[in-house]
């Protein structure tokens, strides 16, 4: 309990705690109407209690002092309700707590010195009315633990010196009975305070624990995605690998199998690669592959499928085109590579292609035929003086 009043009254809040003290006033604010609507009913009790033993006129003011500073919190709650986010938000609504409970608790522990009856039997009925205040606070003010201690040293401590000053037996007798209840009050409010500051953190614990492994998740799923487009792509070349190429050609060929429609392939390689690694080193070799992709990516037109083939080999499905266009394609990408110009030093160096073009027929049912055959013409090209096109219609 020490700690929980130390807490009470430090009130330290920085970026650490913001949350749990914003959750804090959050819990509070739930309940601010019902409080004040509360005391309402009992002030309505009150007067009707003490309108028999006391002066109207005083009642009157006693009550106008409650409407007035009542009517003061609910436009100060209206106001600010929704401005619970900050640490300066948080440090106004403590101080808020502050004042306005102090002044309530105050008014209602007023009462019993201003306004004390004569006749027990009045003394004890207005007891009854502080005690119920004082014990519904358990439950309305103990979410926020100053409010709590504030709000119970108002209402009983007052009547405790009142009574206890009265010097007759019975009052003395009374007097101990408040101050048991006192402590009581304020053990049991320890008790409901730790309870709910402690199932607060285990909240945020639980939401905190909940925020990383959703962030680790989605680690992981990045770490996925990118090993997957890692196994799925050329690392030189940045084009489909093998197997990427083959996930996507697959569906295009079944469409073109089901509904008998046109695709070729273009299976190109450089020409006297080795030669170029072996002259000018493999950096350079490297460079004119990468320059090479970079040519087919931008000539590719929407549709088309390209891969790294292996080595200095590239390999292009064309879904939807004849032999006659996939031939003229095929020249236009000849014509583009042997305009391409790697810098060596003062010595530009260039580079030509050799390509192979088939086209699939209704004999032809699977890709690996169709490869097969464009591989065949790039063979006859390379065989006819290399830089050329070479194609025929799969007629396996």
């Amino acid at each position: 309990m020490k700690d929980i009043l130390s807490e009470a009254i430090g009130f330290h809040i920085n970026e650490s705690n913001l949350h749990f003290r914003a959750e804090q006033i959050r819990a509070r604010l739930k309940n601010y109407l019902s409080m004040l609507g509360g005391q309402a009913v009992l002030l309505l009790i009150f007067d009707w209690m003490m309108w028999g033993v006391q002066e109207h006129a005083v009642l009157l003011a006693y009550n106008a002092a409650w409407v007035l500073v009542a009517a003061v919190e609910i436009v100060w709650w209206w106001r600010n309700r929704e401005r619970v986010d900050t640490i300066q938000a948080c440090m106004r609504w403590h101080y808020a707590f502050i004042i306005f409970t102090g002044y309530f608790a105050l008014f209602w522990g007023a009462t019993v010195v201003f306004m004390f009856p004569e006749d027990l039997i009045h003394q004890i009925l207005l007891l009854m009315l502080l005690l119920g205040l004082a014990g519904a606070s358990v439950s309305t003010n103990t979410v926020y633990p100053l409010s709590f201690y504030i709000w119970i040293v108002g209402v009983l401590v007052p009547p405790i010196l009142k009574f206890s000053s009265m010097g007759d037996a019975e009052h003395w007798a009374i007097a101990g009975f408040i101050t048991l209840y006192f402590v009581i009050l304020i053990k049991s409010g320890a008790e409901v305070s730790a309870a709910f500051s402690d199932t607060l953190h285990k909240r945020f614990d639980n939401e905190a624990l909940v925020k990383e492994l959703r962030q680790q998740q989605v680690i992981i799923n990045q770490t996925y995605r990118e090993a997957e487009i890692s196994a799925r792509t050329d690392y030189l070349t940045g084009l489909n690998n093998r197997r990427a190429f083959y996930d996507i050609a697959k569906p295009l060929w079944s469409n073109a199998i089901r509904n008998n429609r046109d695709a070729s392939i273009i299976l190109m390689d450089l020409d006297l690669f080795k030669l170029v690694n072996d002259t000018y080193g493999h950096d350079l070799g490297d460079k004119v592959l990468v320059a090479v992709a970079s040519a087919l990516k931008g000539a590719a037109r929407e549709g088309d499928v390209i891969a790294r083939w292996g080595g200095e080999e590239f390999i292009l499905l064309l879904s939807e085109t004849s032999l006659q266009s996939a031939t003229i394609y095929a020249e236009r990408l000849r014509t583009l590579i042997a305009a391409i110009h790697i810098d060596f030093g003062q010595t530009p160096i260039s580079i030509t292609a050799s390509f192979g073009v088939s086209q699939r027929v209704e004999s032809c049912l699977t890709l690996d035929e169709l490869t097969s055959s464009a591989d065949k013409c790039l063979y006859q090209a390379k065989a006819d003086g290399r830089n050329r096109v070479s194609a025929k219609s799969n007629n396996l």
